[in-house]
């Protein structure tokens, strides 16, 4: 289980400059820096002894503007990355895609 935790994290600190479309309208070209996620060393010391403990941060965006097409605020847009927000669909697109994986949309005892 702590394999599959340490294989997504890197040793060190890195980051990347990214162009993204708008999480909200998808329309809009967004400059975001994209931190990967890495582990970090925390040393304690005592008089007798040092300890150290693992840091493990998450990945982060930092988003440089607001969306020029929608006009959402850089503090939502990095909200919506950061809990992974997508567009809302429509009823009729979900009863398509219900549809499409075979799903059955009514039920047995109504007609």
């Amino acid at each position: 289980m702590m394999t599959e935790v340490e294989e997504k994290y890197t040793e060190r600190y890195k980051e990347e400059q990214r162009t993204i479309e708008c999480p909200f309208c998808g329309k809009g070209k967004i400059d975001v820096t994209y931190v990967y996620p890495y582990m970090s060393w925390n040393v304690s010391r005592i008089s007798a002894k040092s300890k150290r403990t693992k840091f493990y941060h998450d990945e982060r965006y930092e988003v440089h503007k607001k969306c020029p097409e929608c006009g959402k605020s850089r503090k939502e847009i990095k909200e919506a990355l950061e809990q992974g927000h997508t567009k809302r669909l429509s009823h009729e697109d979900r009863i398509k895609l219900w549809k499409k994986r075979g799903l059955l949309l009514v039920l047995a005892g109504q007609n």
